[in-house]
């Protein structure tokens, strides 16, 4: 059987204050969940949020060992360079100015679970990122960065969503 496949454009979207996906993505997922189907979200941006920025000055925090941006990482409390690994300790205030306090920008994976988690607080959504060597047998909806095409029994699921395809293509 062909899989359908849909393209929705939303240069024209507004999102609300959180956004995660449009509504017209979030209503097709709960669809597909009330009725007892698995779905995976392909989430391509890794931790909490993807970008650190001062609030003040403006600066965008970079790995000091290879000059990538930092990203924050809820579990591992820490920001970490998802380049080459480097962890580093959360900032109270910026180390340039050292007047602003360093914010948080963009949505990663684990944030988009946390709001997955609202929008369907009876799921089993789990995050799969490199950290977990495999998927578990009990899930609804798997958020998956490129951790899924490493994976060796690809999960299978009756709905995948891919997240900001234009920029993975671009």
């Amino acid at each position: 059987k062909k899989p359908k496949i849909n393209i929705f454009d939303l240069r024209n979207y507004k999102f609300k204050r959180y956004p995660v996906l449009s509504g017209l993505s979030l209503e097709i997922i709960r669809k597909y969940l009330d009725r007892g189907k698995k779905v995976i979200v392909f989430w391509n941006r890794k931790g909490f949020a993807y970008l650190l920025k001062c609030s003040h000055c403006g600066e965008i925090l970079k790995c000091p060992n290879c000059e990538s941006f930092m990203s924050f990482s809820l579990d591992k409390k820490s920001y970490v360079c998802n380049h080459c690994g480097k962890k580093l300790a959360v900032l109270k205030r910026c180390n340039k100015c050292n007047k602003g306090y360093i914010r948080n920008i963009g949505v990663g994976a684990e944030r988009a679970g946390v709001n997955f988690r609202k929008f369907f607080p009876g799921g089993k959504i789990f995050i799969l990122s490199k950290d977990q060597p495999e998927y578990p047998q009990d899930w609804d909806m798997l958020i998956a960065t490129q951790k899924l095409v490493y994976l060796r029994n690809i999960p299978l699921a009756d709905l995948i969503i891919v997240s900001g395809i234009d920029s993975l293509l671009s």
